[in-house]
C-alpha cells in the first residue's frame, strides 16, 4: 500500500489526473487510510525523486533490499468485463532468473467457494494471504483461470494476468495490520493484454483451466541487479560491474504499467493508458480496449477451441494461432497476438478479429468503432513532435536552453540499459543546429542538450560501454567532424567536435568495437573512406578506401561479432577483414573484400548466427531495386574470407525502400522502410522467407491512423525488453513498440547475438 501511493504520487508529477483509487469512488473509510499513506509516502518522496524518472511509475517504487522480504495479505477483483468472475483459481507468482518464461508459485488466494480452488466470491473478490515472503529482485503477478460470470459454466479458456512489479516493494504495511479496504487490485482483460504485449518475450503458458500455470521469467543475464535500487544493465569490466547484463525483465513490467494500470478500476477508466512517465506521450488506448473487448467475448461465455465456427473463443485462438502453437486460453492467445500482431500479413484476419470486439456490446472505452485504417495489432506509444521543447527558460530536462523540442530525428542507439539516445534536427535538410536526446526504456525524457554547432543529419549515432556517444555530420563543408557527447546514463553533455579528416568530408555513419574504438565512414573525394579513433582517443587515422561514392542519402556501417568492419556506399559493400583474432583484432587496407549490391544504395546491414559460429549478414536497400539482400560469408578463424552473396528479395515488393536494419535476438531482420512509412519484420529462417508491415495506430481518435502517417522512420534499435525504437524524419515523432521484437543485446558495440 505505502509504495502504491508513492507510485501515483510520482505519476502525478508528470499527469495531474486522480486515479480512481484515491477518488471519489472510495469509501470514507479507504479515503481516511489513503490519507495516512499519502502522508508516510511524502517522507520518503525526497530521498526517491531522483531515481523517479529512472523507475517510472504504476510498477512500485524503489527498493534497497538485498534478501527476500514479508509482505501482507492483500485483495483483488477478478472481472470479465462488467462481471465478476465467480469460482475463478487465483494464484500470486515472482519470476525468477532460470530462464525464460519461468516462475514460481508464492500463494494461492484463500478458497472463498465449496471447492478446492474455487477462489473468488460472487463479486469476483480473492484475498491472497500474508505473510508472502518475495525473492529479492524478483517481480510479482497474479494470474486468474477457470471461473464462470454467471453462465453456471465454468469457462476453462479464462486466463487472465495482471502484471504487479517488484515483488519486494508491493503493499508494504505502515499501519501495523492488512489492509482491509476495497478490492485494491484488479484482473481483466485489459490487464492481460499489457502483460501479455509487455512481457510475452517472457513468458510460458502451460496446462488447462484451473491447473493453467503460467511462468514470466528471464536468464539471469536479462533481470540485471539493482544498482542505486534500481535494475540496471551494465558491462563487465566497467566499473564495477562483473557480468554483463542487461534489465529486460524489468523493464518489460515497467512497458506493463505503462500501458494498463492494474491497481485502477479499468471499467471505470477504459484502458488508464496514458503512459504515466511522459504526459505528452500518446498511447494506443483505443486500440487497447479494441483488444479488450475482443477477450471480453471470450471471458464471459463457456469458451470454446479453435475453428470450431461458432464461437468467440474459437475465432480468437483460431486467428491467433502461430504454426503449430494453438491458444487454448486468453493469456496464451493475447501472447501470440503480440507476437504476429499482423496475422500474417493478412487484412482479411484482422477485419475478422476486430469483428470480435463489435460482435457484442463493447465494455471498454473509448475503443475503435471501424477498422478502416487498422493495419496490425501492435501497440506503440508516441512521444510527439515539440517533446522536450525548452526554448527560453531551463527546465528539469534542459538546463542549459535553448533546447529544441522533437522536430526531424535522424538516428539513435541504445545502451546497455536501453536508454534511447537520439539525433534530432531543428529543420529537415540543411545544415541546421543539432540537439540530443535521451529517453529511459518506459519512455521518460531524461534529457536534452541545448542546440549545437550547425551540422547536418547528426547520421550513424553509436554509443560506447564507456559512457561515450557519437554522430556523423553530413554537411559536406568545412572539416569533417563527428559530434562526441557524454551520455551520462540519458544525462547528456553538450556534444563537441572530434575532427576526422583535414580535408572536407560527408561522415555519415559511425560504429563503435567491442574495444569501443570508434569508426567513421564517409566520403572525402571520390571514394569513401574508413577511419579509427582508439577507444577514448582525440585523432583519427586512415584504415582505407572501400570504395563506392556515397550517395546524398547515406551509407551504412556495421561491424561484426568477429569485429570485421562492413561499409555500404551506393552499390558497393566492402569488409576491412580482420586478420586477427575477434578478442585482438588486426587490420590493414589491403585485407579489403568488395562486393557490388543488387539494390542501390545500400545502407543498412545487420548480423545473425547460422548455427556453426560464423554469421550471416543481411544488407538492406532503400532505391533502385529495394529490398534485403543476404550474404552467407565463409570465416576462416575471425576472418571473413568470402562473402557468399545471395538473391535480394523485396518479398513481393512489401519491403520498398529501408534506412537502417537491425536483428533481434530470435534472428528477426527489423527494417525501417522510408518508403513505406512503416517498420518491417523480416524472418529469413522461415522456409520461404516474410515481411510483415507494422503500422501502429497513433491513438487518440477511434479511427486508428498510422503513428507514421506523416513521417518516414530512418532508424530503428531494439532493447532487452523487445521493444523497438524508431524516429520519424519529418513526422517529428519517437516511437516505442511495445514487445513486438525478441530481446535483444541493446549495445550493438558489444557484439552479441541472441536473447540477453
Amino acid at each position: 500500500m505505502y509504495l502504491h501511493v508513492l507510485r501515483m504520487i510520482c505519476c502525478q508529477t508528470a499527469d495531474p489526473r486522480t486515479p480512481p483509487e484515491i477518488g471519489l469512488h472510495h469509501t470514507n473509510k479507504e479515503t481516511s487510510m489513503s490519507k495516512h499513506l499519502v502522508k508516510s509516502a511524502l517522507i520518503a518522496l525526497t530521498t526517491l525523486a531522483t531515481l523517479s524518472t529512472m523507475i517510472g511509475c504504476g510498477m512500485g517504487a524503489s527498493d534497497s533490499a538485498t534478501g527476500p522480504l514479508t509482505v501482507p495479505a492483500f485483495s483483488g477483483k477478478s472481472m470479465g468485463g462488467q462481471m465478476p468472475i465467480i469460482g475463478a483459481t487465483v494464484k500470486l507468482y515472482a519470476t525468477t532468473s532460470t530462464g525464460y518464461g519461468t516462475g514460481t508459485l508464492l500463494k494461492e488466494a484463500t478458497q472463498q467457494g465449496t471447492s478446492v480452488g474455487q477462489d473468488t466470491n460472487s463479486g469476483g473478490g480473492f484475498t491472497i494471504p500474508g505473510p508472502i515472503t518475495c525473492p529479492a529482485g524478483q517481480f510479482a503477478y497474479i494470474v486468474s483461470s477457470g471461473g464462470n460470470t454467471g453462465a453456471n459454466t465454468v469457462n476453462a479458456n479464462a486466463v487472465l494476468v495482471a502484471a504487479l512489479g517488484r515483488c519486494e516493494d508491493l503493499y508494504t504495511s505502515t499501519t501495523g495490520g492488512t489492509y482491509d479496504g476495497p478490492p485494491l487490485v484488479y484482473i481483466n482483460e485489459l490487464t492481460t493484454v499489457a502483460a501479455a504485449y509487455a512481457l510475452g518475450n517472457f513468458s510460458s503458458v502451460t496446462g488447462t483451466g484451473a491447473a493453467t500455470v503460467v511462468g514470466i521469467g528471464s536468464d539471469a543475464t536479462n533481470n540485471a541487479a539493482k544498482v542505486g535500487s534500481v535494475s540496471t544493465g551494465c558491462v563487465a569490466g566497467v566499473g564495477s560491474c562483473t557480468t554483463t547484463a542487461t534489465a529486460g525483465l524489468a523493464h518489460a513490467f515497467l512497458n506493463a504499467a505503462n500501458l494498463v494500470n492494474p491497481f485502477a478500476n479499468t471499467l471505470l477508466t477504459g484502458a488508464n493508458a496514458a503512459p504515466p512517465t511522459d504526459s505528452a506521450a500518446i498511447a494506443p488506448q483505443q486500440l487497447l480496449d479494441t483488444i479488450g473487448n475482443i477477450l471480453v467475448a471470450c471471458v464471459n461465455s463457456t469458451g470454446g477451441v479453435a475453428g470450431d465456427g461458432t464461437t468467440a473463443c474459437g475465432s480468437i485462438f483460431g486467428a491467433t494461432t502461430i504454426g503449430t502453437s494453438v491458444p487454448v486460453n486468453t493469456y496464451s492467445a493475447m501472447v501470440n497476438l503480440a507476437a504476429n500482431p499482423t496475422l500474417g500479413g493478412s487484412a482479411v484476419a484482422v477485419g475478422n478479429l476486430y469483428a470480435v470486439s463489435t460482435a457484442g456490446t463493447s465494455i471498454y472505452s473509448p475503443a475503435l468503432t471501424t477498422a478502416t485504417g487498422l493495419n496490425d495489432f501492435s501497440l506503440a506509444i508516441n512521444y510527439p513532435k515539440g517533446l522536450g521543447a525548452a526554448l527560453t527558460a531551463a527546465t528539469a530536462t534542459c538546463t542549459a536552453p535553448p533546447c529544441q523540442g522533437l522536430t526531424d530525428p535522424t538516428s539513435g542507439a541504445l545502451d546497455i540499459n536501453d536508454v534511447y539516445y537520439l539525433g534530432n534536427q531543428s529543420a529537415s535538410g540543411g545544415a541546421v543546429p543539432v540537439n540530443l536526446f535521451a529517453f529511459s526504456s518506459n519512455g521518460t525524457l531524461l534529457s536534452t542538450t541545448s542546440n549545437g554547432v550547425t551540422l547536418k543529419f547528426a547520421e550513424g549515432l553509436s554509443v560506447d560501454a564507456l559512457g561515450n556517444g557519437y554522430f556523423g555530420n553530413a554537411s559536406g563543408s568545412g572539416t569533417s567532424a563527428l559530434g562526441v557527447f557524454t551520455t551520462g546514463g540519458g544525462n547528456l553533455s553538450q556534444y563537441s567536435i572530434l575532427p576526422v579528416a583535414s580535408n572536407a568530408l560527408k561522415v555519415y555513419g559511425t560504429a563503435v568495437d567491442k574495444a569501443n574504438n570508434v569508426w567513421a565512414f564517409g566520403a572525402p573525394s571520390a571514394t569513401s573512406s574508413l577511419f579509427m579513433s582508439p577507444a577514448g582517443g582525440a585523432s583519427f587515422t586512415a584504415e582505407g578506401a572501400p570504395g563506392g561514392t556515397p550517395p546524398s542519402n547515406g551509407v551504412g556501417i556495421a561491424i561484426d561479432p568477429d569485429q570485421n568492419v562492413w561499409t555500404t556506399a551506393a552499390t558497393t559493400l566492402s569488409v576491412l577483414q580482420n586478420t586477427g583474432t575477434a578478442a585482438v583484432p588486426a587490420y590493414s587496407s589491403t585485407s579489403l573484400l568488395t562486393d557490388t549490391t543488387s539494390g542501390s544504395p545500400a545502407i543498412g546491414i545487420a548480423f545473425t548466427p547460422n548455427g556453426t559460429g560464423a554469421y550471416n549478414a543481411y544488407v538492406s536497400s532503400y532505391n533502385t531495386a529495394a529490398g534485403i539482400q543476404p550474404y552467407t560469408p565463409t570465416y576462416t578463424g575471425a576472418e571473413v574470407t568470402a562473402l557468399g552473396q545471395g538473391t535480394i528479395n523485396n518479398v513481393s515488393a512489401t519491403i520498398t525502400g529501408t534506412y537502417q536494419n537491425e536483428a533481434d535476438g530470435a534472428g528477426n531482420i527489423w527494417l525501417a522502410d522510408v518508403n513505406s512509412h512503416s517498420i518491417i519484420q523480416y524472418n529469413p529462417a522461415a522456409s520461404t522467407p516474410t515481411a510483415y508491415r507494422y503500422e501502429p495506430c497513433l491513438g487518440g481518435a477511434t479511427t486508428c491512423a498510422s503513428v507514421f502517417v506523416t513521417g518516414k522512420p530512418f532508424t530503428v534499435a531494439i532493447d532487452s525488453a523487445g521493444s523497438i525504437w524508431t524516429a520519424a524524419q519529418a513526422g517529428g515523432n519517437v516511437v516505442q513498440i511495445i514487445g513486438a521484437a525478441a530481446p535483444t543485446w541493446p549495445l550493438l558495440s558489444l557484439g552479441k547475438t541472441g536473447k540477453p
